[in-house]
This record gives C-alpha cells, sequence and structure tokens, in this order.
C-alpha cells in the first residue's frame, strides 16, 4: 500500500506497518494501565476536612480497614479537593480514545471509493446503503469517532474538576458526578 504525507501519496508502507504503529500505542496504553491503578485506585475516607478529626480513637485504623475492605489503597492523606488521580483517569482515556480515533479516521480514508485500500467487516449488510448498492459505509469508524469526541470532552471536564477550593469544595467535584454518571444497564 502506499504511505501518505499530508494527504498526498508518498512512499510504499505495507498495511503491517501501519498497524504495528498502532499497537506500538496500544502497548504503551497497556503499560500506562498498568502504572496507574496503583496511583488511583485509593480511597478517600477523611471527614468533612480530610483530618479524621471527628474520630477519636484508631482513626487511620479505621481508614485502613475501610480501604481493605472495599479493595483499595489507603491515601497518602486525604484528597477531597485534590482531584489528581481522577483527572489522570481521564487523561489515560483521552489517550485511548485518540489511538481509536487515528485507527477509525484511518479506515474513513482507506475505504474511500478512490482509495479502497481497507474495509471494515461486511457481515449481514452492515455498511451497506439503503439508496446506493455500490457503496460500502465504514460504520465501526463512524461510531468510534463520534464516541471518543466524547471521551475527550470528559476527559477535559475531569480537568476542570482538579480547580477546586480550600478542603471541601463549592462545586468543581460536582464536576465528576456529571461526567462520571453511573450507567445503568
Amino acid at each position: 500500500m502506499i504511505g501518505r504525507s499530508n494527504l498526498q501519496q508518498a512512499v510504499p508502507i505495507t498495511f503491517g506497518y501501519k498497524m504495528a504503529a498502532l499497537l506500538a500505542a496500544i502497548e504503551r496504553h497497556r503499560q500506562r494501565l498498568a502504572e496507574l491503578q496503583p496511583r488511583v485506585l485509593v480511597g478517600e475516607f477523611g471527614g468533612a476536612c480530610g483530618t479524621l478529626a471527628s474520630i477519636e480513637k484508631g482513626a487511620l485504623e479505621v481508614q485502613a480497614g475501610l480501604m481493605q475492605t472495599l479493595g483499595l489503597g489507603v491515601p497518602d492523606i486525604a484528597w477531597h479537593t485534590v482531584r489528581d488521580s481522577i483527572a489522570e483517569v481521564g487523561a489515560f482515556l483521552g489517550l485511548v480514545g485518540g489511538t481509536l480515533g487515528k485507527l477509525s479516521m484511518d479506515v474513513k480514508l482507506l475505504m474511500q471509493t478512490e482509495v479502497g485500500e481497507v474495509y471494515e467487516p461486511f457481515a449481514h449488510g452492515r455498511g451497506s446503503s439503503s439508496t446506493m448498492p455500490q457503496k460500502r459505509n465504514p460504520i465501526s469508524s463512524c461510531y468510534i469517532h463520534a464516541a471518543i469526541s466524547v471521551v475527550r470532552q470528559h476527559a477535559a471536564a475531569l480537568m476542570d474538576a482538579m480547580v477546586a477550593d480550600h478542603e471541601r469544595s463549592t462545586g468543581p467535584w460536582e464536576i465528576e458526578w456529571i461526567v462520571l454518571r453511573k450507567r445503568s444497564a
């Protein structure tokens, strides 16, 4: 297949080369995820201002026991309004989404009628046109592109939620409640 530079034909490459570059990114994401987990899977239990002051005796032991029961790490210190770990998860998902977006963009471009170098699977008529039988639409790539756009917007909102006031904020962490709302199955 042909390699492209600024959407113009450049030098020959293989499809395997194109996919190997994306696989390398996926492998970096796997490494990031492994590094990320111990930092972000940490619980929060610190009382109104994070000092555990309302528990008169054994506060740290209570906190440790709760974290053990929940299967979470014990925080170094309360993080009521220091939300970098949650934002880091959003940034990670944004990076994964960017890689998937790159893949979907390339597939869409390579499926163009004038190019025709790759195609999405055409099982059960998926991607067929209701009015033009010669067309084969990149449906999965279109959905990926739309979904990752939403993920990137949510990642940006999680960054905004980091800008919080004092020890118990007046609204920024509620951004997380909107972005990370529970989905019922």
